[in-house]
């Protein structure tokens, strides 16, 4: 999920408003309430290493089911 992470929306104490859009590297208060927003099929897909990504899932999708097989 960190890989695929957009932003977030924060409503609580930690946030000037309601609700605040923020990144990675905001720190939380006690009784915040989050909402993780993650990239959109089309942005994974702009980002430099989602081949590799794609090519790992179907190598380890093959293998699974190579042992499956036997």
């Amino acid at each position: 999920m960190l890989d695929n992470f957009n932003y977030a929306l924060v409503w609580g104490t930690s946030s000037k408003y309601n609700p605040q859009r923020v990144g990675k590297e905001h720190m939380l208060n006690d009784e915040d309430v989050l909402q993780v927003i993650v990239k959109t099929a089309n942005q994974q897909k702009r980002d430099k290493n989602y081949n590799q990504k794609v090519q790992a899932y179907f190598d380890k999708y093959k293998k699974k089911k190579k042992a499956l097989k036997t």
